[in-house]
């Protein structure tokens, strides 16, 4: 249970750490939940009743969920989405809504794609690091991560401000509010 948990709060962290432009903490969240996952399947197979198989099995995830959560709260970088998202021009009006509709459904569906991918491969990292059917089923726990991803990654690509919209807008944007 711990792991579901952990795999939850990671994926959310690794948004959230993409959005404030902050790639190698997301990087660094996804490799240790990527290891965390293969760790935790490869410890369950030969689980025995001792102290270390224990704490292997639900404080790892729980260690690493808590990483998670302070590498996500930690502050946008200037020129993130996070903080173009809350741009507006001098009338008060966000930049994201001067952006034409096909291009927004557009971004919509990659955002769509990429929400899935994060699931797509923690399902095949379980898949490829089990040895029996039994320890498989845990990939099931991805099935839905990819919903949830693909609606995230479609609100985040119907919502997202080009670096190109923030720059080319004339006359200096309202402050940032984060």
């Amino acid at each position: 249970m711990p792991l579901e948990f952990s795999v939850l709060i990671g994926l959310v962290a690794i948004v959230v750490c993409v959005l404030k432009s902050r790639y190698w903490s997301a990087l660094g969240i996804f490799a240790a939940l990527s290891v965390s996952v293969v760790g935790v399947v490869k410890i369950a197979e030969g689980v025995e009743e001792d102290l270390m198989s224990a704490i292997a099995i639900f404080g790892v995830p729980i260690v690493i969920a808590a990483v998670s959560v302070w590498l996500s709260l930690r502050p946008p970088e200037p020129d993130s989405y996070w903080a173009r998202l809350r741009a507006t021009d001098e009338a008060g009006r966000r930049l994201v809504d001067e952006e034409p509709g096909l291009r927004r459904f557009g971004r919509s569906v990659i955002g769509a794609v990429l929400g899935t991918l994060p699931a797509a491969t923690f399902m095949a990292i379980v898949i490829l690091a089990a040895d029996t059917s039994d320890e498989t089923q845990l990939s099931f726990a991805g099935i839905p991560f990819l919903f949830i991803g693909f609606i995230v990654g479609g609100a985040i690509g119907f919502h997202w401000v080009p670096r190109s919209v923030a720059r080319s807008h004339k006359g200096p944007p309202a402050p940032l509010h984060s």
